[in-house]
């Protein structure tokens, strides 16, 4: 029987959103946009300049004892926003993660 449990997606969804509110938060008096799933990043914040701040955002539900694919997901996320990074209007670079 297929396994249909969502709670693994939704647990990854609601810590993308919360992630994405703590760095809005943080550039408050900058932010302009704030897009989750954005264009080419997990979370873009798009500022008043133009610039934007992507970030990448990978969880663990069992943060405190899953270490199985956190080097795998680091890279991941360092890959794709080294090609953020290439499209040039780039502030800040930032990988979220809870484990």
């Amino acid at each position: 029987m297929k396994k249909r449990n969502a709670s693994f997606s939704a647990f990854g969804w609601d810590f993308q959103i919360n992630a994405a509110i703590v760095l809005m938060l943080e550039n408050i008096t900058e932010v302009n946009k704030v897009r989750v799933e954005g264009v080419t990043e997990d979370i873009e914040l798009t500022l008043d300049n133009g610039k934007k701040i992507y970030s990448q955002a990978k969880s663990v539900v069992k943060a405190s004892n899953d270490f199985s694919n956190v080097k795998q997901k680091l890279n991941d996320a360092l890959e794709s926003l080294a090609d953020a990074y290439k499209m040039g209007d780039s502030k800040q670079l930032i990988y979220v993660t809870n484990s």
